[in-house]
């Protein structure tokens, strides 16, 4: 969902990084994860499916978010225009939320939301229409009966069904979506976007930035802090964090991967074949077949199995 939809202030990453927690049973895993914002589903879920081991969880943010609107302006005016928002992270709600753009315009926009949980916030934000996924097509399969339903978790499949939608429309006036980003985002939506210009407007608005963190030698410590660990286990959720824990890890060796969908499992899979082999990257990855807490602890079982 996107591959990475959650937000935390700093007293909240205080709180997950000194979190440890432990299910006392027979062989010894520590799994760190890379994530920014609440990980107490993922961390309930390892315990609940690794009952036979005793596991250890620590977690730890690879980045930091700025909110900050480049064309603040240009984004309101744009909102006022009867545009429809397409929002594809919490942090986006969030930057919105600061604006006050739920005080001056919620009763009035349409919000369309890649994932559940960037829905859920801008739900509780104040925002009264929104949309998660193609919410109305899915409700019109569901009524008809043809079991097709199917649940849209990434921009790109957000943006055709968009576009599906405008070319469905009676009326020659073309839709218009304002898309809130970050500074780091992928282009899959905007591509789809821009092949369908004929039936669709659109206009991109960086709304928050994602700043590295430099030292993440806590969670390294955490996973190598015991000889007598049979498994350590990194889980990663975004390309971002990889990179963040590529640069900061100096100590960390023989671990294996987890990563919550392909494009991360895609940027693990090239670290571990580059030509000139780093003794730092993972051993072995596995990719979740969804990006859910469940899911991913399925992926770090399967590791634990061999």
């Amino acid at each position: 969902n996107c591959e990475s939809d959650c937000d935390a202030d700093d007293d909240l990453l205080m709180m997950m990084m000194n979190n440890v927690r432990k299910n006392k049973t027979k062989k010894k895993v520590r799994v760190g994860l890379l994530k920014c914002g609440d990980a107490s589903s993922y961390i309930d879920a390892l315990l609940s499916r690794l009952s036979a081991s005793s596991v250890e969880t620590c977690c730890e943010a690879p980045l930091r978010f700025e909110h900050a609107i480049d064309d603040d302006d240009e984004l309101t005016a744009a909102l006022r225009a009867k545009s429809e928002i397409v929002v594809t992270s919490i942090r986006a709600i969030e930057s919105l939320r600061r604006l006050g753009v739920v005080e001056k315009l919620s009763d009035k926009l349409v919000v369309h939301c890649v994932g559940p949980a960037t829905a859920q916030r801008a739900k509780e934000a104040g925002f009264g229409d929104v949309r998660f996924g193609g919410e109305e097509e899915r409700q019109q399969q569901d009524d008809q009966g043809d079991g097709k339903e199917q649940v849209v978790t990434d921009a790109a499949s957000l943006a055709r069904r968009l576009i599906e939608r405008a070319k469905k429309k009676e009326t020659k006036e073309k839709p218009r979506f304002v898309v809130c980003v970050g500074d780091k985002h992928r282009s899959e939506l905007f591509d789809a976007f821009d092949a369908a210009k004929d039936v669709v407007e659109y206009s991109k608005h960086v709304v928050y930035r994602s700043v590295q963190r430099e030292d993440l030698s806590r969670l390294a410590s955490f996973l190598v802090a015991d000889s007598h660990c049979d498994e350590s286990i990194v889980v990663f959720f975004s390309p971002s964090g990889v990179a963040a824990w590529r640069a900061s890890n100096k100590s960390c060796r023989g671990y294996s991967a987890v990563a919550i969908g392909k494009t991360t499992g895609a940027v693990l899979e090239r670290w571990i074949g580059e030509d000139d082999v780093d003794v730092l990257a993972p051993r072995r990855v596995r990719v979740a077949k969804r990006p859910t807490p469940a899911c991913v602890a399925d992926a770090v079982r399967e590791l634990l199995l061999g």
